[in-house]
């Protein structure tokens, strides 16, 4: 979730920058305008730089905790298996004593 809000705010911040007029200089126009646009370039560059970094770190942390997830099921279905297992045993011990007659002890 702050992934998503951080690419939200990241998107918007990005946007502010080429969506904001650019300011006139009096004196040389043509110049600061120039020098501006390399500024807001490298500014913009540098955010999408911090942008990726902080992805990659949120894709990374997922496919730990998937991984874990992973492990978990792994051993949740083993257990289930065993009990499956015991299960099956018990139930054929039961039918093998049904099968049976019962012998009580002679006094």
């Amino acid at each position: 979730m702050k992934c998503v809000l951080a690419l939200a705010l990241s998107c918007a911040s990005v946007a502010s920058v080429f969506a904001a007029p650019a300011p006139q200089a009096a004196a040389n126009p043509g110049a600061t305008t120039t020098t501006k646009t390399a500024h807001k370039t490298a500014s913009v560059s540098k955010q999408l730089d911090e942008l990726k970094s902080e992805m990659r770190q949120a894709i990374e942390a997922q496919q730990q905790q998937i991984q874990l997830l992973r492990q978990e099921l792994q051993t949740r279905d083993q257990a289930v298996q065993q009990l499956q297992q015991r299960l099956d045993q018990s139930q054929a011990t039961a039918t093998e004593a049904q099968g049976k007659p019962m012998r009580l002890p002679l006094k």
